[in-house]
């Protein structure tokens, strides 16, 4: 907001490992390239384009850590049951609100697929992506 208001009509601010927002487009363009990793599996990933939204990444790889059994997991915790994440590899939102986006981000990974609909019907103008197991 503050950037707007000091007439900044282009730009991309990246907050991290999971978090963006795009002002505008870059110059010459109509929005901006951000890749989506594919995740550990050796998945080549897509490009979206980002023009006045905010983009959040959810995954189960990166911060993982290993049970007795050699099992990888991730550091997203299911509330519903205490226990790492399993299923959706990756969930990813673009909204206008990046605290929403990265909230809800969050909750796509836990509640997979089946979210897309949910989120969809609470949230107009939505953008999802997930890649399963």
């Amino acid at each position: 907001e503050r950037l707007r208001e000091a007439g900044v009509e282009s730009a991309i601010l990246h907050g991290g490992t999971s978090s963006m927002v795009a002002i505008g487009a870059p110059p010459g363009g109509l929005e901006w390239p951000v890749a989506l990793a594919g995740g550990a599996h050796g998945d080549p990933g897509m490009t979206v384009g980002l023009r006045d939204t905010s983009l959040s990444v959810s995954a189960g790889w990166g911060r993982s850590f290993v049970d007795r059994e050699g099992k990888s997991l991730g550091h997203v915790l299911d509330p519903r049951t205490g226990f790492p994440v399993s299923g959706s590899r990756m969930a990813a939102v673009a909204l206008s609100s990046a605290a929403e986006s990265d909230a809800l981000s969050t909750a796509l990974l836990v509640l997979g697929e089946p979210g897309r609909d949910l989120l969809a019907s609470r949230f107009p103008g939505i953008r999802i992506w997930i890649s399963g197991s």
